[in-house]
């Protein structure tokens, strides 16, 4: 990272990652009705230990303000997930940045009547190739419940290795739920790339 994350995110402001069904954009307000819509399912929340059900009214919203100025510093990548046959938001992945690691923490959510096409797996194929081409990160991790063997298997698809499985990592509904870890460095990235580009 020769650049800084704060004029990396300046030099990347607005730009769309792109994969066969999607486009990842910043999110904006104009999202937020939607984005609140998807988080209301009660499946989507089961899926993840940081969204609430019932999910406030207006937490949206307040979600992309809050996050505004974390991706003027550089300290988050938060990409709108668009299916691009239709132009409707069906989700929101985000990618943390650990800037004394040089490194990310990925995170996604998907509408639950768009689950099962793929496209969770084609937003991480895009977001790792933004975090280690564009950005130059050394490693990028996730998390996922040890139920959720979807999200398990999008990490696997993508190259990621499972590192990891912490007991009691979070409270959801009144009971304590395991997480797996998953990471994927970049010499690993770079040669499942060009291990790809011959096949």
């Amino acid at each position: 990272m020769s650049k800084t994350p704060h004029d990396l995110c300046q030099a990347v402001q607005g730009t769309i990652l792109s994969t066969p069904s999607l486009d990842l954009r910043w999110l904006t307000l104009a999202d937020a009705p939607a984005l609140q819509a998807i988080c209301e399912s009660k499946q989507v929340a089961a899926m993840s230990g940081s969204i609430a059900h019932p999910y406030p009214e207006g937490k949206a919203e307040k979600f992309i303000r809050e996050y505004a100025p974390k991706i003027e510093e550089g300290d988050a990548f938060v990409f709108g997930i668009f299916e691009r046959s239709s132009g409707d938001l069906i989700g929101d992945t985000m990618l943390g940045i650990n800037k004394r690691f040089i490194s990310g923490e990925f995170g996604y959510i998907i509408a639950e009547e768009h689950w099962g096409k793929g496209y969770a797996t084609e937003t991480l194929g895009a977001v790792l190739a933004f975090g280690f081409d564009t950005i130059g990160l050394r490693r990028i991790s996730g998390t996922c419940s040890v139920h959720n063997d979807a999200s398990a298997r999008v990490m696997e698809t993508n190259g990621m290795v499972r590192d990891g499985h912490t007991k009691d990592s979070y409270l959801k509904w009144g009971v304590w739920e395991d997480e797996y870890h998953y990471g994927l460095t970049r010499p690993e990235y770079e040669l499942r790339k060009a291990q790809r580009a011959v096949v």
